[in-house]
């Protein structure tokens, strides 16, 4: 274990620590909340993403939702040549990127900092550790094959291709500061992740040709929430 990985998980466990001690006091104070989250990632995509979480204790939850990554230029393209050299084979960006994933996590809270005599509005910090299920993990999409000195890209034919052996699984780790008004708390955040947007189809094989996708080391998403108690 790396001296990065070892700092993560001491103050993970730190956090952690504190939220359950802090929840013995307030089993009381049991609810669900529904959370609405929206953002931009280091991979140009859009990311929305919905949950409902449960809260056994009140600094502690565990909670699942989805999440919808939308490309923020939708008209990118790859292409190469065809064994036909008269054709070239295309595939729209979109097609080759997870557009839904599946999200759980535990969800930690600490304790409120109020900012007026009422005790109901203030500012709380959150951390929430999860896993990410792309759906599916591998993709399948067309390939359009367009005459070489075509003006007008319309296809000639087109065929299919499939990928196999993604990686079904990966890490989240998400971060927030939120405003909390009664019920309802306004979130600013930030997301780490390994997540692989173009997992699902990096090891697709057209023509004999390997498509050269994005590849991040770490995926990063700034996002504003809203969250609602019941």
């Amino acid at each position: 274990m790396n001296k990065k990985t070892r700092l993560w998980c001491i103050i993970l466990f730190s956090f952690l620590g504190t939220s359950v001690a802090m929840a013995q006091k307030s089993e009381k104070d049991r609810h669900w909340v529904w959370e609405l989250y929206g953002g931009a990632n280091n991979y140009m995509t859009w990311e929305i993403e919905t949950d409902v979480v449960y809260k056994p204790w009140r600094f502690i939850g565990v909670g699942a939702g989805f999440l919808f990554t939308p490309p923020i230029d939708g008209n990118k393209t790859y292409s190469g040549e065809a064994r036909d050299k008269n054709l070239r084979w295309q595939i729209e960006e979109n097609r080759l990127m997870y557009l839904f994933a599946f999200r759980s996590g535990v969800y930690l809270y600490s304790p409120p900092v109020y900012l007026n005599h009422d005790h109901d509005v203030a500012l709380s910090f959150r951390v929430s550790p999860g896993v990410t299920i792309p759906l599916p993990p591998n993709l399948s999409t067309s390939v359009d094959y367009v005459p070489k000195d075509a003006i007008i890209h319309v296809p000639a034919t087109s065929g299919e291709v499939s990928n196999s052996h993604a990686k079904a699984c990966y890490y989240h780790v998400k971060f927030a500061m939120a405003l909390e008004v009664e019920r309802v708390s306004v979130l600013l955040g930030y997301t780490t992740s390994n997540y692989d947007l173009y997992g699902g189809s990096r090891n697709m094989i057209v023509e004999g040709q390997k498509i050269e996708l994005p590849r991040k080391k770490q995926a990063g998403t700034f996002f504003i929430g809203l969250t609602y108690d019941f």
